[in-house]
């Protein structure tokens, strides 16, 4: 399963994608600055909180998302 988790590298991120990544998932990851983070399929520094078009991002139902923005 693929998951994306904002806010990657920020104190509770940082460890939530590690279990992630331990328990199987396709982890992509976004905080405001590039960070290393072992595992991550994919990561882009983005800053979520200032996006012109945040809502037109969609999940379907065989993706997960955890938001620690």
């Amino acid at each position: 399963m693929k998951v994306l988790v904002t806010g990657a590298a920020g104190f509770a991120g940082s460890v939530v994608v590690p279990a992630l990544v331990v328990a199987g998932f396709e982890v992509h990851a976004t905080a405001r600055h590039y960070a290393e983070l072992a595992g991550v399929h994919r990561f882009v520094a983005a800053d979520l909180a200032n996006s012109p078009d945040r809502k037109s991002t969609r999940l379907n139902s065989s993706h997960g998302y955890i938001s620690y923005a």
